[in-house]
């Protein structure tokens, strides 16, 4: 075999091993769901993994504070919530671990 077909496959070796720094940036936003009633109400729900603000913030505060923004910019992303939002439910899902984020549209 040729010296640049074993160069070829080093490159690729390494770069199987490389991490994707977007898996990090997608971890960090949580995902989210809207549901619109047939009366009109708009609920959501949204989670985030309990890691992924491990070891940028240890207080709870900062935390929920950081979990509200990313819900606003999702539902304002998607002009969900024109009016806003209230969150009206929060629980810690174990079995992930994720936080688990419930509310209404305003």
């Amino acid at each position: 075999m040729s010296k640049p077909f074993f160069g070829l496959i080093a490159a690729l070796a390494v770069s199987g091993c490389m991490a994707d720094p977007m898996t990090s940036i997608d971890l960090m936003k949580g995902n989210g769901s809207v549901s619109r009633a047939a009366n009109g109400q708009t609920t959501f729900r949204y989670v985030v993994n309990a890691d992924a603000y491990k070891g940028v913030t240890t207080s709870p505060e900062e935390l929920r504070k950081q979990h509200e923004w990313l819900i606003g910019s999702y539902l304002g992303e998607g002009g969900y919530c024109p009016n806003g939002f209230q969150i009206t439910e929060e629980t810690m899902e174990k079995s992930v671990p994720a936080y688990v984020y419930e509310g209404v549209c305003r």
